[in-house]
């Protein structure tokens, strides 16, 4: 993946992303404890990357599916990640880790959720 300055519609590059070992399907920016951006993407390689924006350094990797990522979500503390697996996960962001909260079965059920913690 790479990130890019965008200045008066002319794009220059800032960082090469390298960790993923597959295309990367979607990506979410995040800013983590309110003190740094980063992003998360998700990958053909089955895993959701959290990077920090301003070195570029991967802070954390999670193999979360057992097919490719196509879809990332945040709000708040919480990430959504959708995988071809047919499995829904919700994640608890906490400092760059992801621990899973609750897995959907299958993407064919109705899905709510409570966001209120």
């Amino acid at each position: 993946a790479k990130l890019w300055y965008v200045d008066n519609f002319v794009l220059s590059p800032h960082k090469i992303l390298s960790g993923h070992t597959g295309q990367v399907l979607c990506c979410k920016f995040h800013m983590l404890d309110d003190t740094e951006l980063v992003l998360f993407t998700g990958s053909y390689d089955k895993t959701v990357i959290i990077w920090s924006v301003e070195s570029g350094d991967k802070i954390h990797q999670s193999i979360c599916h057992s097919s490719f990522i196509y879809c990332i979500s945040l709000f708040e503390d919480k990430l959504v990640t959708c995988s071809s697996d047919k499995t829904v996960k919700l994640w608890s962001v906490c400092s760059g880790k992801v621990r899973t909260i609750n897995v959907v079965p299958t993407a064919s059920q109705e899905i709510l959720t409570d966001w209120s913690c």
